[in-house]
């Protein structure tokens, strides 16, 4: 395959401009910009902490779309839709440290990336054709990216569960040993490892700057999504509201959960060859299209050069989707 050569000049030169507007940015962003962000952030934080000390609901994390944002067009746009919320916390339980904004803008970049990479590969064919194909790639470089986010959340989710019960038992046992509450999660922030101790340690900082403990944990409990977190937050809650014993208290809620953890493991060896069917039945188009490739280059060829070939393809690769949200959603049980 001959490619134009003025071509690969003009896109090689966007991506050299591309690459050295980013870096400056980072450089910029690194010296200069991080500090005022930062300090802008903390001033929201405490002037926000005494107006909401008697909310009764439970705290969403807040976003600013404004000056915080790297990419305040797509902020705006993202903002006008509703979508950056979610996509925020999103993002905050799959422990990425992006921004809505600068999420989208890698979705994007991926998207033109993988568009290029067919034109250049598969120059030849009628319109419809290569605008097949360029819907193909715009499809996998938009699911490709929020699978793997929605991957990180299920991991991050399951390690902070898997955690709650080891840091329930550190805080139960310093209280009895005559720490306060606090300082019961301090040492959870210093001596547990992350993810845990990311959270407990965001929740210390948002209390120091003037948010109340209560709002804090609803912060918290919005950031993980996770229900024993939120059995833990309503406990001691109601425990700093009426009194009783909070060691005690959390002792209990460490054993619920531990039964939880067990009961829960036991399902997953139970739907384990339900999980690895599913994986079987959605790679086995891929590694089955990949040895035809090399045992038949010929073979597939209709299924890219045709335009019901494409449309095929299109329709494979959504039905594959839609199978793997069905399996996911057979074996997720509630109990």
């Amino acid at each position: 395959m001959k490619l134009d050569s003025g071509f690969i000049f003009v896109l090689l030169m966007t991506l050299g401009i591309v690459v050295v507007v980013y870096v400056g940015y980072v450089i910029v962003d690194a010296v200069w910009l991080q500090r005022s962000r930062i300090r802008r952030r903390v001033d929201a934080l405490a002037g926000a902490g005494a107006s909401r000390t008697a909310s009764p609901q439970p705290a969403q994390p807040e976003l600013s779309l404004s000056e915080e944002e790297s990419l305040p067009l797509i902020a705006r746009i993202l903002s006008s839709r509703g979508f950056a919320d979610r996509l925020f916390l999103m993002l905050l339980r799959a422990g990425v440290r992006l921004r809505p904004s600068e999420f989208i803008g890698i979705v994007s970049g991926l998207c033109l990336l993988l568009m290029m990479i067919v034109a250049l590969i598969l120059p030849t064919g009628s319109l419809l054709v290569r605008l097949l194909r360029e819907l193909l790639a715009l499809i996998i470089g938009i699911a490709v990216p929020f699978s793997y986010i929605k991957a990180l959340q299920a991991r991050r989710l399951a390690k902070f569960n898997l955690q709650l019960p080891d840091a329930l038992s550190l805080i139960g046992s310093a209280i009895r040993s005559g720490y306060s509450f606090p300082r019961a999660m301090q040492m959870v922030a210093d001596e547990m490892p992350a993810p845990i101790s990311e959270e407990f340690q965001r929740v210390i900082n948002e209390s120091n700057v003037g948010l109340s403990m209560d709002h804090s944990f609803q912060r918290m409990v919005s950031r993980v999504g996770s229900y024993d977190l939120e059995l833990v937050v309503t406990a001691v809650v109601i425990q700093q509201q009426i009194g009783g014993n909070l060691a005690e208290i959390i002792d209990n809620i460490g054993e619920t959960i531990r039964d939880r953890v067990r009961v829960q493991g036991e399902m997953n060896a139970l739907t384990a060859d339900g999980k690895l069917s599913g994986i079987v039945l959605i790679m086995l188009p891929l590694f089955l299209a990949g040895a035809i490739l090399i045992l038949n280059p010929g073979y597939l060829k209709p299924l890219i050069a045709e335009p019901q070939g494409v449309m095929m393809v299109i329709v494979g690769v959504c039905l594959q989707i839609v199978g793997a949200i069905v399996i996911k959603k057979m074996l997720v049980l509630d109990y």
